[in-house]
């Protein structure tokens, strides 16, 4: 056990001892060694920058700079030594979005004095990455635009997402915000192309834009055109008609083909209704020396298309006039119609007056022959009147 003196002189010293402590270990002690400031703190994505100073009262013995970090509220660490003349400190060994506690040291006489700053916090971090867009696609009579966030989100998750729209060749333009991960596009156009893209913002700034997705709005569906290449040929006894598909379908797909038929000039009425897949029909009702128009049209999901233009054909067919189609069909059969009713009357004239004149022959001959006839048999008579002697 301590004397009496002894166990006096160690409770004297204990005081003295922690005052040593609390000058070695704590900041801004009361000794002649003045401790840095942190004057500047500087926090990005992936890095806290610190900057300090010290009063230039500071004794010859300064020997460097030590600087400490801490996560949260845990007990910080060294992490660097610097010499006297350095001021600051690029901390890149950082995770986005994590609090950090960072104090400067003064190292005195030989480093085992250390007089430290106060702590200052920082928070590293910066703008998401952009957003990875997933798909445009149109619900209804609105396109609906979807998004995934970035992994890199700079520390801090995107708050709010920047839709920006374009059409054509033209600049993007602000289309709307939102929260969620879609967008709803009420204001599109049918038959107009859009582009999309989606930029991410958080606390710390706004991300680059994302990729372009594009949709072209489709137009509400409506009727067909025409039929095309409608063309009438024969088949010795009728006609085979063939065509092929529109060059539109109006948007819908088509449910079939309606062919319409007339005669001898009547009104056209409906001949036969034809599957879609159909692009040719026979028709065989037909007789000899009667003319025959036709038109064709198709039907979708709204209605029917207008006609192809008529074609007309007489029925049979000569050989030159095989395989005609379209306007030309019709105008050149009309045509033949015209010539054959014009030589039929010219036949019919001709045949009048070659018979008018075969009669007008016979009797002619029938009444010279009356004339003729009586003055020979006056002749023959006189001649066979003449007296005879008398035979005795």
């Amino acid at each position: 056990m301590l004397t009496t003196g002894r166990n006096a002189l160690f409770r004297a010293a204990v005081p003295v001892m922690f005052l040593l402590m609390t000058a070695v270990f704590l900041p801004g002690t009361a000794g002649s060694e003045p401790a840095p400031v942190i004057v500047s703190v500087q926090d990005g994505a992936g890095y806290v920058r610190i900057e300090w100073s010290i009063s230039p009262e500071a004794p010859e013995n300064l020997t460097g700079f030590r600087v400490l970090r801490a996560f949260g509220e845990e007990e910080p660490e060294p992490i660097a030594l610097l010499r006297p003349d350095e001021f600051s400190y690029n901390d890149t060994d950082v995770a986005n979005g994590t609090l950090y506690r960072y104090i400067a040291a003064a190292l005195y006489g030989s480093g085992m004095e250390e007089v430290r700053s106060e702590p200052v916090s920082a928070v590293p971090g910066g703008p998401p990455g952009p957003p990875h867009l997933l798909d445009v696609v149109m619900a209804g009579d609105h396109v609906v635009i979807t998004w995934t966030e970035n992994e890199e989100n700079g520390g801090f998750p995107p708050d709010r997402f920047i839709i920006q729209r374009r059409t054509g060749s033209g600049n993007f333009t602000l289309l709307g915000t939102a929260t969620e991960l879609s967008y709803n596009d009420t204001s599109v156009v049918p038959g107009t192309e859009y582009h999309y893209r989606v930029i991410a913002s958080n606390e710390r700034g706004v991300s680059q834009p994302g990729s372009v997705l594009s949709i072209t709005i489709p137009r509400p569906p409506e009727i067909p055109s025409p039929p095309r290449e409608f063309r009438i040929s024969t088949t010795g006894n009728g006609f085979i008609i063939s065509w092929i598909p529109p060059a539109d379908d109006g948007g819908s797909d088509l449910t079939g083909y309606l062919l319409y038929k007339g005669v001898n000039g009547s009104r056209l009425a409906l001949l036969m209704e034809l599957d879609p897949g159909t692009l040719m029909a026979n028709d065989t009702l037909v007789v000899e020396g009667s003319s025959y128009t036709y038109a064709i049209s198709c039907v979708n999901g709204v209605g029917e298309s207008p006609m192809t233009e008529p074609v007309s054909i007489i029925f049979p067919v000569r050989e030159d006039d095989e395989g005609t189609s379209g306007n030309a069909t019709g105008e050149k059969q009309e045509g033949i119609g015209s010539v054959a009713i014009f030589i039929s009357l010219g036949i019919g004239a001709v045949l009048i007056i070659l018979a008018l004149m075969i009669y007008l022959h016979i009797t002619g001959r029938i009444d010279e022959e009356e004339l003729e006839g009586p003055s020979s048999g006056t002749g023959e008579t006189e001649g066979s009147g003449t007296d005879a002697p008398p035979d005795h």
